[in-house]
């Protein structure tokens, strides 16, 4: 039997949030697709930070943003026609449909 090794996360201090959001999409997502995309969250706003003090926290919020945006334009209100918000068009939305082709999992 071969171990399994989880990606390695860019920051140590990103492991909290890793296990916080793991916790919530529980049964939707896998721990190593949570950790992949924290660890791109935060790579991405790493990229332009000219400080980095809250960058952990700020990579959590901003991969549970990218998980919740595809609900926002996935929404039907009662009178069952579909609706579309600006969700489809923000950068979250984008990164997170991004992600979920490179991972192979989507919303489900």
């Amino acid at each position: 039997m071969t171990a399994y090794s989880y990606p390695v996360l860019p920051d140590e201090r990103l492991a909290p949030g890793v296990a916080r959001l793991a916790v919530r999409l529980q049964g939707r997502y896998s721990v190593e697709t949570v950790q992949r995309l924290v660890a791109d969250s935060y790579e991405q706003l790493a990229a332009n930070a000219h400080v980095s003090t809250h960058l952990g926290v700020l990579a959590e919020r901003f991969a549970a943003e990218r998980v919740d945006a595809p609900a926002h334009v996935e929404y039907r209100p009662a009178n069952g026609r579909g609706c579309c918000s600006c969700a489809a068009t923000t950068p979250a939305a984008r990164s997170w449909r991004q992600l979920s082709s490179r991972t192979g999992q989507g919303t489900t």
